[in-house]
């Protein structure tokens, strides 16, 4: 296939006015292994902020395109979702006005689930004395520093704006430009939720309403009681 292979993927950053397939340069590395329903992780916006996405089609021949961003990681070794999964999702956006990215997500068990995390790590070998010289007279951007000098060379996005605010986001990307430091995203799966339940470890009987020791207990034991005695048929 002569010229590039583009990725058309569904991202979940997008929101539903900005919702379309977005296109994504496929790296050589991955032209044997990625197809239509895997998700992967791609720089999206003028930040190239990481966002998870889901690949639903591969066209060949595009030319060379410089502000074409590629594909950064792979999250799937199989698709997650089939061409019938896939075309179902592009219904329901219409359909019920969501987003491709989140129809897609929907059909998908929660254990495949995936969670991102966004860390900024200074690159090897780089010192404090780079460092410093790379934030500037900035003393926002040299707070930074001496966090991620703390932090052992790298600290969660999170950590970096609940220290000092949502905009510190720019002042290692600022650096990153330089070469001092640079933005790694890892993914985990989300484990399905667990409820605890309580009952009774004894039988009802035992604490019903005209129990002298604990009173304050009997409407809870006649709920449980109510809850397990079995229904009539009527008529």
């Amino acid at each position: 296939m002569e010229g590039n292979t583009v990725a058309k993927i569904a991202l979940q950053a997008a929101t539903y006015a900005i919702d379309k397939p977005y296109d994504y340069q496929v790296p050589l590395e991955l032209l044997d292994t990625l197809r239509p329903g895997m998700r992967v992780i791609v720089p999206f916006g003028a930040g190239n902020r990481r966002t998870e996405g889901i690949v639903l089609a591969l066209e060949g021949g595009y030319p060379d395109d410089p502000r074409r961003k590629s594909i950064l990681t792979v999250l799937d070794e199989e698709p997650v979702l089939d061409g019938e999964a896939l075309r179902l999702a592009l219904w329901m956006r219409e359909r019920w006005f969501c987003t491709v990215y989140d129809a897609a997500r929907a059909m998908l068990p929660a254990g495949l689930y995936f969670s991102l995390q966004d860390r900024w790590k200074l690159a090897p070998g780089v010192d404090r004395e780079a460092a410093y010289a790379a934030a500037g007279r900035s003393e926002h951007a040299r707070h930074i520093v001496e966090l991620l000098f703390a932090s052992g060379r790298e600290a969660d996005v999170a950590q970096i704006k609940e220290a000092f605010g949502t905009r510190s986001q720019s002042r290692p990307q600022a650096a990153a430009g330089q070469g001092h430091s640079h933005l790694e995203t890892s993914a985990s799966r989300v484990g399905d939720k667990k409820e605890l339940v309580a009952s009774l470890a004894i039988p009802p009987e035992s604490h019903g309403p005209g129990h002298a020791k604990a009173p304050l207990r009997a409407p809870a034991v006649r709920r449980d009681r109510a809850a397990v005695r079995p229904r009539q048929r009527l008529g």
